[in-house]
């Protein structure tokens, strides 16, 4: 077991958890290794490895199952390749196609429909965030263009999935030369991959947690501004 940072966890259908990738601060570096708990018997077994080592990337669990690792970084950069995992046989296989944006600390949602939307991310650690998003179609396997977000968000925004199906992404970072500015605006994507700003915030913030409530409400709480915690 690697003592990794950065990876991904997700909860399989099943009830085992998936962990995946990640960075090693203690020599392997970037890491495709791939392991699976079992809740039941408290065992981690190794499982299939990524075809691509990579940090900073997104897993969704998709209707059928399969997990869907997107994007991320490794050592030529920020990724666009992109992966399915398949339970039952343990294995990775690429998607038909890779995402339109390299990217890195983008945000991966499913919809009601089965489709994922990535948003935002940057290409770098130093670098301007992007203001594209994209969907999966799990069908096709294939990535196709949403419209442009009215923000672009290096990381640090959230996503979340609202009653009526639309996609709400708040706060996050964005930057001006090398300069990062901490952001409080909002903005939902619809069905067909508009995007509208809504009213923002009362507080900037980045690395924060937004929660849907029973009640179709979202609660934002913590995160940071300009480095002090909220």
């Amino acid at each position: 077991m690697w003592l990794a940072a950065y990876h991904t966890a997700t909860r399989l259908n099943d009830g085992r958890v998936m962990v995946a990738g990640g960075y090693d601060y203690y020599g392997a570096g970037w890491l495709s290794s791939c392991e699976i708990y079992n809740p039941v018997t408290g065992v981690w077994t190794t499982t299939g490895s990524l075809n691509t080592a990579r940090y900073q990337h997104t897993a969704t669990l998709l209707n059928d199952g399969r997990v869907l690792v997107a994007a991320g970084y490794a050592s030529n950069g920020a990724l666009k390749t992109a992966e399915l995992f398949d339970p039952v046989q343990g294995t990775w296989t690429y998607t038909n196609g890779e995402l339109i944006t390299a990217r890195q600390n983008h945000t991966a949602t499913r919809l009601n429909d089965g489709r994922v939307v990535v948003a935002g991310g940057t290409g770098g650690f130093v670098g301007d965030p992007t203001n594209k998003g994209e969907f999966f179609n799990p069908s096709s396997g294939t990535w196709t263009a949403t419209g442009n977000l009215k923000v672009g968000r290096r990381g640090g925004h959230t996503a979340t999935l609202l009653a009526d199906g639309e996609v709400m992404v708040a706060g996050g970072l964005t930057q001006v030369g090398d300069v990062l500015d901490y952001l409080n605006s909002v903005e939902t994507m619809n069905s067909t991959g508009v995007w509208s700003l809504i009213d923002p915030m009362k507080n900037v913030r980045a690395g924060h947690r937004a929660t849907r409530l029973l009640n179709d409400k979202v609660l934002v709480t913590g995160g940071s501004q300009s480095g002090v915690l909220t």
